[in-house]
């Protein structure tokens, strides 16, 4: 896979992204602070639709949440995820929402990954994807698989995220499917071996995330 440098760090083959889905505001930053200093990550997710104040984009709180968020994490890379409900996330929203959201934490100084869902709309979405790179941030094009799922059809989403511009790909499984997800990682990487891929399983434990 390809070499992916941010803030002088690396993220490499084997890395765990760590989630942070805690819903009130001292929650998520006590749990920044705490993933801060954790050696084992190599990289953060805040999951934003789990937040109690995701929908006061008009207003101080998102804003300003971001930047918290931020200072908390220190110098550890910041990954910036809505998921939709259609998804498995907490909330349903709009393109154009998701994209305001993106917008935010796309500002100087703030997420280093931003997350865009590749559900419905592929056109809204690699938009998306330009409006990131056009901040100078890189493009996560995710999937989040609701029931089993098959070989054929991750590496077929995985081709299409692919073509989307997207630096990292992810595709996010039940624990049930997790085998299929490795074997289709494993026939995708042979004809893309440059990419890097975030691999998701969910379980009853939570969500665990890896970079390969």
């Amino acid at each position: 896979m390809k070499t992916i440098e941010i803030r002088s760090q690396s993220l490499d083959h084997g890395g765990r992204i760590a989630v942070i889905a805690e819903h009130g505001r001292e929650a998520v930053l006590k749990r920044a602070s705490e993933l801060a200093q954790d050696s084992s990550v190599s990289a953060v997710e805040w999951r934003v639709d789990a937040f109690e104040s995701v929908f006061e984009i008009r207003f101080t709180v998102m804003p300003e949440m971001i930047k918290e968020v931020r200072r908390a994490l220190g110098n550890k890379i910041f990954m910036y995820t809505f998921r939709d409900k259609r998804v498995g996330g907490k909330h349903p929203a709009t393109c154009m929402y998701v994209t305001r959201l993106n917008d935010l934490a796309s500002a100087p100084g703030l997420a280093d990954l931003i997350t865009v869902e590749w559900y419905a709309e592929p056109d809204a979405a690699e938009a998306n994807i330009g409006n990131i790179h056009a901040a100078g941030k890189l493009a996560v094009a995710s999937w989040c698989a609701q029931g089993e799922a098959g070989r054929d059809d991750i590496v077929k989403k995985l081709e299409s995220m692919l073509e989307s511009g997207a630096d990292i790909l992810e595709y996010c499984v039940m624990a049930e499917s997790a085998t299929e997800l490795d074997a289709a990682i494993a026939a995708f990487k042979l004809r893309n071996p440059e990419s890097v891929i975030i691999r998701s399983v969910i379980s009853d434990t939570g969500e665990d995330k890896t970079i390969c």
